[in-house]
């Protein structure tokens, strides 16, 4: 066990914002020493901020944390080009979507109108789910953009079948489609959070 050094303690103190300082003058025993607690409540009166719950205090350190993070992702934008990341985003997806849906309505005979629903409404769904994800830079909104992708490929792949386009063109389309969005995406990964 190490030595409990007091005067490192008070000069980490005297470092903590004012809500900081009040969530460890609040906080119990167990989880910092009487000492730090004490020194945490002292330094707390000397500023006049006394009046601060640990509620508040967590909200507060909360909020800054999430606008250093908008800054942070702000700033790594301004090193990658996101045209592409805005378009997918707020034009691209919101037309298959709305695509998507509309197929189901075209069909005319019932069977073609149900294996359209269940394919269709699932893709609808995710497609909503990645325009949310993206849109609020979240990580899992940036992999089921993965899983979106994988199954458009592989419907553009199907969509080939009973046409006059071969199933290798419609192949070569689906990979293709794939690997751009492959490289594109993997290099916005740092944009997610």
């Amino acid at each position: 066990m190490t030595d409990f050094d007091l005067s490192y303690a008070k000069e980490q103190i005297l470092n903590k914002s004012d809500e900081e300082l009040a969530i460890i003058a609040n906080s119990t025993s167990d989880e910092y020493r009487e000492e730090v607690i004490n020194f945490a409540k002292e330094e707390l009166q000397k500023r006049g901020a006394i009046n601060i719950s640990p509620e508040e205090a967590q909200e507060i350190i909360e909020q800054r944390e999430d606008e250093q993070l908008k800054g942070w992702i702000k700033k790594k934008e301004k090193g990658l080009p996101i045209r592409w990341l805005l378009f997918y985003t707020y034009t691209r997806l919101p037309a298959y979507l709305i695509w998507n849906l509309t197929l189901i309505f075209i069909m005319t005979e019932l069977t073609e109108r149900v294996i359209t629903l269940i394919i269709y409404v699932p893709i609808a769904i995710l497609s909503i789910l990645v325009i949310i994800g993206i849109h609020k830079r979240r990580i899992w909104g940036w992999k089921l953009n993965w899983v979106l992708l994988a199954v458009e490929s592989i419907l553009l792949v199907f969509s080939g079948v009973g046409t006059d386009a071969s199933i290798a063109y419609t192949a070569n389309l689906g990979f293709f489609w794939f690997l751009i969005n492959y490289f594109y995406f993997s290099k916005r990964r740092i944009l997610f959070s």
